[in-house]
């Protein structure tokens, strides 16, 4: 494999004093050294001599790689491999033997096989300069061994695992429930999922080539900007919210997760529909607000029944010891009707907070339903229409018999003031879902009116205790928080259904009794003065 080197001959030295051997024959005898470890060395080996880089020798294990033969032994490079494997190896070669620094490739294919062309062959494989004592690069040693296979290996799993990992990721696009979106760094939309239809009322085709910034609320806009910015810079911005106007022109707000994608140099945004979270901590809110009014109320009514109750006393003696005075009796009366009129409010809080005293029954409510319409035919008057709407069979509810008079007074009055020109008023009567695992369900008493309804802002604290929406002086607030406080107390809900110009529909669900035992006639209940007095001023 290696030319031997004539027997006697020794180096010349030239003019400089350095030695003029051709670089093959300083190579050949480096080569010598190795003996037969070097035909044995299991991984491929080229030794490349000067600048033309001309094979001095190749081992056994680097002709099988390429199917060459040792007809390539003192050819350069460029004609023993042929012009297309050269190509790139020569530019490693050139640089290697310019620079004198080690280069090292994996899965290169410079080295492919020379016998089959089309057949792909592929080695890592280490560039190191060869250097005489006084540092010159006198040639380069090429030694590597095949990955063929592993390559292969790869080539074929690659295909497969990017087809797998795209149809996971359609999926997910095309079916997340949340909004995923991509836009590029002017903020067009490049992408949207079908669920943008589902959020805010426009189709994905709506949404691309469009500015993310117009379906956006004025206010969020450039809060948005700064976000995609931070995203753009490749920082990863906290999730946000901002409100999207839907096609409808209503408000949806969304919170959001971007991350810049390094392929497109665009932003990757997820966002999600955060109107049912807002919604029940905004209820969460309100309840506990609720809460802490109703035990500071019940506090205080507390107290000052108390006190009430020092003055009735007081006051009903004084009025019967004045009775003959012409002059201080009247006083006296007035004195009385101020400090029951104290106690009635005092009633009404303690219903708004929940700590009134109930003694409940069963009420067959067809029945309350019957008594309680000649009283509201007088109460109502005659340009509201009365229609009451019945189950069949059997509907009784566990309550206090009072307490859902008065209720019921409320609703029926406000329904009335909501139709000032008149209207209908229909009370309906009904059972609810029946009860799991043997449980009670529930029946409903529902009032509504078709006048002048109330706008999402005034349903939305309709409920709030000295709410209205009557002039000062008309009413104090209290009539649906008193109603609720008792509904509450009784096992049951409040409901309310109303829009502008749509009507009103109050409905009540009260625990069901399952038998209508005997009750105190209804009469008595409606017989008390302080019922009337209760329900007129606090609706």
């Amino acid at each position: 494999m290696i030319p031997p080197a004539p027997p006697n001959s020794s180096p010349t030295p030239n003019e400089n004093g350095s030695s003029s051997i051709d670089p093959s024959q300083r190579l050949a005898k480096v080569i010598r050294q190795f003996g037969e470890h070097f035909a044995e060395i299991p991984a491929f080996m080229i030794v490349f001599a000067g600048p033309d880089h001309k094979i001095q020798t190749a081992n056994p294990a680097f002709l099988a790689f390429t199917g060459l033969t040792e007809e390539i032994i003192g050819q350069p490079a460029r004609v023993a491999l042929g012009r297309g494997h050269f190509r790139s190896l020569g530019r490693l070669l050139d640089h290697v033997y310019a620079t004198g620094e080690l280069r090292i490739e994996k899965g290169a294919t410079l080295l492919g096989s020379c016998a089959n062309p089309d057949e792909a062959a592929c080695s890592d494989f280490v560039l190191q300069p060869l250097r005489e004592a006084d540092g010159v690069i006198c040639g380069v040693v090429c030694q590597g061994h095949e990955v063929t296979a592993d390559e292969l290996d790869q080539v074929r799993t690659a295909p497969e695992q990017r087809r797998s990992a795209l149809s996971w990721a359609r999926a997910i696009f095309d079916n997340s429930h949340d909004v995923i979106c991509e836009t590029d760094d002017k903020g067009v939309f490049q992408q949207v999922n079908p669920q943008a239809e589902r959020l805010w009322g426009y189709r994905p085709d709506e949404l691309i080539g469009r500015r993310s910034a117009d379906f956006l609320h004025p206010d969020d806009v450039a809060m948005t900007r700064e976000v995609a910015r931070q995203a753009h810079a490749g920082e990863t911005p906290k999730p946000f919210i901002n409100r999207h106007l839907h096609k409808d022109g209503s408000e949806v707000p969304v919170m959001w997760s971007t991350v810049r994608c390094e392929a497109t140099n665009g932003v990757i945004s997820i966002g999600r529909d955060m109107r049912e979270q807002l919604a029940a901590e905004e209820k969460l809110r309100q309840a506990q607000k609720m809460e802490a009014i109703g035990r500071l109320t019940g506090g205080i009514a507390h107290d000052f029944n108390n006190l009430l109750t020092v003055v009735i006393g007081s006051t009903e003696a004084l009025s019967e010891a004045l009775v003959s005075s012409s002059e201080l009796a009247p006083i006296a009366r007035l004195a009385l009707e101020a400090a029951e009129r104290g106690a009635e409010l005092v009633n009404r809080l303690l219903a708004f907070s929940r700590s009134q005293p109930l003694a409940p029954q069963p009420v067959d409510c067809k029945k309350f339903l019957q008594a309680l319409l000649p009283i509201l035919q007088r109460t109502l008057g005659n340009n509201v229409e009365v229609k009451t709407e019945t189950c069949l069979g059997e509907a009784c509810c566990l309550a206090d018999l009072t307490q859902l008079t008065s209720a019921m007074l409320n609703l029926c009055i406000n329904a009335r003031d909501a139709m000032p020109r008149g209207g209908t008023l229909t009370l309906r009567v009904s059972r609810a879902a029946p009860g799991r695992r043997g449980k009670s369900g529930f029946v409903l008493l529902a009032v509504e009116d078709n006048g002048e309804g109330m706008s999402p802002r005034t349903r939305a604290r309709a409920l709030d205790p000295f709410f209205t929406t009557k002039p000062e002086g008309k009413g104090s607030g209290l009539g649906l928080s008193m109603v609720q406080g008792f509904v509450s107390q009784s096992g049951g809900r409040l409901e309310i259904e109303s829009e502008p110009l749509g009507g009103t529909s109050v409905r009540i669900f009260l625990p069901e009794a399952r038998r209508s035992h005997l009750q105190p006639p209804l009469g008595a209940a409606l017989a008390k003065p302080a019922l009337y007095r209760q329900a007129l001023s606090s609706s």
